[in-house]
């Protein structure tokens, strides 16, 4: 049976209803009138209880759900009796959907997979394939990202919002940056000639990373305790370090340490303004 012929059977089943099934309809649309009222009443309400924008979102999505199921059981109570002729045409009405529209549905389990698992979440910084943003949407067909400029890697907002197909996440490899351990390893290097003294420079650049890098051993961690059941993570060392390469006539000092995705730029900032104030004589190569 074709997708025409299906059709055509739905609407001769609508048309074959007497008018003892009006009243179900009226009362099917007072409903669906009332749980969109209550919906947006109580978005309202979220709107001024929660001041941060994440927790407006969480809730919402929460009124959402709770919005299809209240309907899906209401649509079941009113139209019980005819409930298996309606399955049986759902039945096949959803088996010529399943050839003509894979795509949509593949989204669909993908977006199931999304919500009922840790995969991301809204906030999360994510990349998929060549596409780097940080997620601020999710629902069952696609997510959208705030897209953030890759071509630079500390990752500046681009303003532009991204919506990806969640069948991609199937198909394509996900780095997720803020999952469970929330800090990332950074480097900077800076470039000077072999007549420094090796130990001072290294003092100087010790004390620019403790002034411009948070001391945050404890929470990294605690970090590290909560994803270990998940993951096997562990670091022998989470404080700054300084490493050293040598380049023909030239010293490279590398700064390594760990700083939230989202404040690379700031953090490197800082950094070279520090190393800018440093002695004028010593010609640094940032």
């Amino acid at each position: 049976m074709t997708l025409i012929e299906i059709l055509k059977s739905g609407i001769t089943f609508i048309y074959s209803l007497d008018n003892t099934y009006l009243p179900k309809v009226v009362i099917t649309l007072i409903m669906l009138y009332l749980f969109n009222r209550l919906k947006r009443r109580y978005i309202i309400k979220v709107d001024k209880l929660y001041e941060s924008a994440k927790d407006k979102y969480k809730y919402s999505q929460y009124l959402n759900l709770l919005h299809i199921i209240a309907i899906t059981v209401g649509l079941i109570i009113i139209w019980n009796s005819i409930l298996p002729n309606i399955l049986s045409f759902l039945g096949l009405f959803t088996a010529a959907l399943t050839v003509s529209l894979k795509d949509v549905i593949v989204n669909i389990i993908g977006g199931v997979y999304i919500l009922t698992t840790s995969l991301f979440s809204v906030g999360d910084r994510v990349i998929l394939g060549d596409i780097k943003g940080d997620v601020v949407a999710i629902n069952l067909s696609r997510f959208t990202l705030l897209e953030v400029d890759n071509n630079y890697n500390c990752g500046q907002s681009t303003g532009k919002l991204v919506d990806v197909p969640n069948s991609l996440i199937f198909s394509h490899m996900l780095i997720n940056s803020t999952k469970g351990f929330n800090y990332i390893w950074h480097e900077m290097s800076i470039s000077l000639n072999k007549g420094y003294k090796l130990d001072t420079v290294k003092r100087l650049l010790y004390r620019i990373l403790e002034e411009c890098t948070p001391d945050v051993d404890y929470e990294i961690n605690k970090q590290i305790d909560n994803v270990n059941m998940e993951y096997l993570i562990y670091f022998n060392n989470v404080k700054p370090i300084v490493y050293i390469t040598i380049e023909g006539d030239n010293i490279i000092y590398t700064m390594r340490f760990l700083v939230k995705p989202k404040n690379v730029r700031a953090v490197e900032s800082n950094i070279n303004e520090k190393l800018l104030t440093l002695d004028k004589s010593i010609n640094i190569v940032i």
